[in-house]
């Protein structure tokens, strides 16, 4: 669903998630592109390409600008660490706002200039932020102490490279790239070795985040569509949303699993509660399983019930049996994504 998602709807979602709206609050969001959650003060900061501001999301759903403004064209990727809310802004710069005051606290030429192309960020457990350059196709690693940077990948990515998410569990950097048919690549942070970790997907990808269970999200910009990938690279990807004008920075927030989808191309931002249940237990939550009530591991269309004389054998269909049976009732097994009303995504705009 795009815009055209009721204001009531958008209403419902986020008084659940504790949100009291302001209906005819105006819109702020100019080309929005990238989420960050506040958890302190229950809001959410959202970077805009198109008027380089900072649209503040608060408790009771109202937009508003926030923080000091510094000097840029543009606001891109972002991230929240250790009380800063940092984010890419031009072509070659970081800038850190404090999140109390919301004055700049931090601020990082990175080296290349125009030709680096900051835009996404992400941060690791060791005190450090990286930053990718979609034009350089590099990644620069930033000490935030004390503002030294070093390049930290020079080759390897895919091209135009635009989005970083850190994964603790593994200690790698996580890239999607904005170009055909590019992969879904890990970076270790102590090797720099580059691994494939999904390569038949949607290309030109600009978004990605995780949530608790390890699943990845990504956008693809010029398809429209948003993505979950299994982390491990097990399981098929399942599109959760398509028909979208610009999707591009994705944050999960883990304390209320709510999926956050700015919309650049249609100012907007979407918000999707995603129902972590998995009640048929074959490792697919309910949001993403196309059969909630039956193991279905390979995520197949639809399930059968074969009576072949006094014997019944349940299977998926077509059955890869050489006896093909002799009576076959073939029973639906199409769960809608979101076709519970309580998981419909809501928009803000």
């Amino acid at each position: 669903m795009r815009k055209i998602i009721s204001r009531m709807l958008v209403i419902g979602i986020l008084l659940l998630l504790g949100f009291n709206i302001q209906v005819n609050a105006e819109n702020l969001f100019r080309g929005p592109e990238c989420a960050a959650y506040d958890s302190l003060r229950n809001r959410y900061l959202i970077t805009n390409v198109g008027s380089a501001m900072i649209v503040e999301i608060d408790s009771t759903g109202a937009q508003s600008y926030w923080g000091e403004w510094v000097p840029s064209s543009m606001a891109l990727g972002c991230v929240i660490k250790d009380g800063i809310f940092f984010y890419s802004g031009s072509n070659d710069k970081v800038i850190g706002l404090d999140l109390e005051t919301g004055n700049k606290a931090w601020y990082v030429t990175v080296p290349g200039g125009d030709n680096f192309g900051v835009d996404g960020l992400a941060t690791d457990t060791s005190g450090y932020i990286y930053v990718v350059g979609r034009i350089s196709g590099t990644i620069q690693k930033i000490r935030i102490s004390d503002s030294t940077s070093t390049e930290f990948l020079s080759t390897g990515l895919p091209q135009y490279p635009q989005e970083l998410y850190f994964d603790a569990r593994y200690n790698r950097l996580v890239v999607c790239s904005w170009a055909a048919n590019a992969p879904l690549v890990g970076v270790d942070l102590v090797t720099a070795e580059i691994t494939v970790i999904a390569d038949d997907i949607v290309g030109w990808r600009d978004g990605i985040t995780m949530d608790q269970f390890g699943n990845y999200y990504t956008a693809s910009e010029v398809y429209g569509v948003v993505t979950v990938f299994d982390g491990e690279g097990i399981k098929p990807p399942v599109e959760i949303m398509g028909g979208l004008m610009g999707p591009s920075g994705l944050y999960y927030n883990w304390e209320t699993n709510v999926l956050v989808i700015p919309v650049s191309d249609e100012d907007t931002v979407i918000f999707i509660e995603i129902n972590t249940n998995d009640t048929d237990g074959d490792g697919y939550i309910d949001s993403f399983d196309n059969c909630v009530d039956i193991e279905n591991y390979d995520q197949m269309n639809s399930f059968y019930k074969l009576t072949w004389g006094d014997n019944l054998h349940v299977g998926y269909w077509p059955s890869e049996d050489d006896h093909a049976p002799l009576d076959v009732v073939q029973i639906a097994c199409v769960h809608q994504i979101f076709a519970d009303a309580s998981h419909e995504p809501s928009t803000l705009s």
